[in-house]
Order: C-alpha cells, then structure tokens, then sequence
C-alpha cells in the first residue's frame, strides 16, 4: 500500500516522468510472458513492441492518452518521439521474429499476432486483449502453480475477497469519477492505479520468487548433506 501510495503520489508531482518510468517498468514487467523461450534482449523487444509500435500508425491517439495524465505538450512531445522510435523498433521486432521462428514457432506466432494487432488496431483495443487475453491468464497461471492452487476451490478461496473488494472500489470510483470528470477521468484511473498496482506487484512476485528459489536450494542442499553423512 505504501509502494502504491508513493506511485501516486509521484504522478502528482512528476507526471512526465512518472509517465515514462510506467511505460519502462510495463515493458520489463511484460517480457516475463516469454521467460522461458527467449533471451532477454528478445524478450524486451518484443514486450516493448506492444508500447511501441501502436505509435507509428496510431501516434495521434496515443499522444491524445497521454494528453489525459500529463501537460498536452509533454504527452505530444513523448508521442512524436516513440513514433519515431517505434521505425527503429519495428525493425528489431521483425529480427527477433525471425530468431524465434527458428526455435519457438509457438512464441514466434504470439509476437507476430501482438505485433499486426499494435499496427492495426487502435492502441487501447490492442492493448487490452494483450492485457487480458495473453498476460493476465499466463501469470495467474505460473503463480498458481507457484503457491500450490491446483483446485478451483482454493482458488476462488485464495482470490475471491480481494476480487469482490477491487471489483466494489472500482464501481465507487466509476460512478465518482463519471459525475465529476467524464471526460478522461476513467483513463485515467485505470492508468495511474495500473502503475500503482505494477510496481508493488513486480516486486512481490520477484521477492516470491528468490524465497522459492532459496528455499528449493536449501532443501537440496540438506539433501546432498544428508546423502554425504549417509
């Protein structure tokens, strides 16, 4: 909560920058979806793909996102640069395709859908699907299988309060947000709690994460000491 409460804050007082630090931790955050089918280099260009890339054909509408959490001259500015960038990123999304053709056809064909679906579709109509389609199931997926939730019971027993208590703070904050700023103050909720909930979040899972991998070496090494004294 606290972690949350200094990312908002931050977007209080910086949002430019706060803005910028989002969409890098996003794309770290999101080349996780591969970890175990590509190098990180890969992985990160592919992740960025899905920031990126909806600038080149669609950087009027981004910069218009933008424009909703940070000054309209700032969010023009950022979206003119990524635009420009998104040429360059383009080209090193299309090599990582073919590098992962040729030893992860399955990646290779997810890459390529997010890659058509970031040129083609407007950027929050690509994003979403990505979002909730391919990078939710997959993590919820990896971290049940982490903590042991095999049956749906303890699923639902694991998620079910929290769910019910987002899902109610969420309809509050719809209605307010609706009768006092209806224009983009939904946006920008979603896109400021989104950085609030990230960061917190990445790093409750990494420091799962390193206890599961020292708690895994700790039983093997009690093992191999065990197997010595045999």
């Amino acid at each position: 909560m606290a972690l949350g409460g200094l990312v908002i804050a931050l977007w209080m007082l910086v949002p430019t920058f706060a803005l910028i630090c989002f969409l890098a931790i996003s794309v770290w955050h999101f080349a996780g979806d591969w970890e175990t089918k590509a190098p990180l280099v890969v992985r990160l260009v592919v992740a960025g793909a899905v920031i990126v890339l909806p600038c080149l054909c669609y950087s009027a509408e981004v910069g218009a996102i933008f424009a909703l959490l940070i000054r309209p001259d700032a969010a023009v500015e950022l979206a003119a640069i990524l635009r420009i960038a998104s040429a360059f990123w383009l080209a090193a999304f299309l090599i990582c395709c073919l590098y992962l053709c040729a030893r992860q056809p399955w990646a290779a064909l997810e890459a390529l859908s997010l890659g058509m679906s970031a040129l083609l579709l407007p950027p929050l109509l690509h994003f979403v699907p990505y979002f909730c389609g391919l990078h939710s199931p997959r993590h919820l997926t990896g971290t049940y299988k982490q903590l042991g939730l095999t049956r749906p019971k303890q699923i639902l027993r694991a998620l079910g309060p929290t769910t019910m208590v987002t899902c109610l703070m969420a309809f509050a904050a719809y209605y307010f947000v609706r009768s006092t700023d209806p224009s983009g103050g939904i946006l920008r909720i979603v896109f400021i709690g989104l950085a609030a909930l990230t960061v917190p979040h990445m790093l409750v899972i990494k420091a799962h994460n390193r206890s599961t991998s020292r708690s895994a070496h700790s039983d093997a090494d009690l093992v191999k000491n065990s197997d010595f004294a045999s």
